[in-house]
């Protein structure tokens, strides 16, 4: 059974868009990718997109949310999921993450420079046509 999965792409005044590596010692070590978690119990996406990035950036996020792209993922050890990719607006507090190794604001044109995670790929490509 798919996992449902939603993704924050928070972007800034500039148009860059916030990403972070992931902990060499978790799954999927060192990719990249865009924040968001497993959306838990009986919560609606934008519910779970508002915990999760509160929890992990400690950033609020309000409506309206732009659902930018969904998509299903099934990677090689057997992780299926079913993503919603949102544009956000926040402001980040300064984070002292133990989440991830680097984060960092990117502009959209220079992510393909950047090892992202595969269920990330296609919304990278979409915010270049989009964007760029």
């Amino acid at each position: 059974m798919k996992k449902q999965v939603v993704v924050g792409i928070p972007m800034n005044a500039e148009k860059q868009v916030f990403i972070a590596q992931r902990s060499a010692s978790g799954t999927y070590p060192l990719k990249w990718e865009f924040p968001g978690g497993k959306v838990e119990g009986d919560e609606s996406f934008e519910e779970a997109l508002k915990r999760e990035l509160h929890e992990e950036l400690g950033c609020e996020i309000h409506p309206p949310f732009e659902l930018f792209h969904s998509n299903d993922i099934i990677y090689d050890d057997g992780g299926s999921f079913s993503v919603r990719f949102y544009i956000v607006r926040c402001e980040l507090p300064k984070i002292a993450s133990t989440l991830w190794e680097e984060m960092k604001y990117e502009q959209i044109q220079n992510l393909h420079h950047y090892d992202m995670l595969e269920g990330n790929r296609e919304v990278v490509k979409l915010l270049q046509e989009h964007y760029s």
